[in-house]
């Protein structure tokens, strides 16, 4: 997650980082990531600055990153399997 933060000026402070809050409420508490609200609670909670993301997942930057990411995990993948 570091690569996705510091290019764009996210810096998470301490406690649980973006991502693992991200994923423990999708998976554990089954909650609905895809709303905005919801995904901009996460990152406040994990100490992120509210107006940064956003900003950031108003941006095309957002899908971009998303983008980027996934086809490097596909990519990486399709090598290791």
């Amino acid at each position: 997650m570091n690569r996705i933060e510091r290019p764009v000026g996210i810096n998470s402070k301490g406690g649980m980082r973006p991502v693992e809050k991200i994923l423990a409420a999708y998976h554990e508490l089954e909650r609905d990531i895809s709303y905005k609200e919801v995904s901009t609670g996460l990152a406040v909670d994990s100490g992120l600055n509210a107006k940064q993301v956003d900003e950031w997942l108003d941006s095309e930057l957002a899908a971009d990153v998303v983008d980027e990411e996934t086809s490097n995990n596909t990519e990486e993948d399709g090598q290791n399997g």
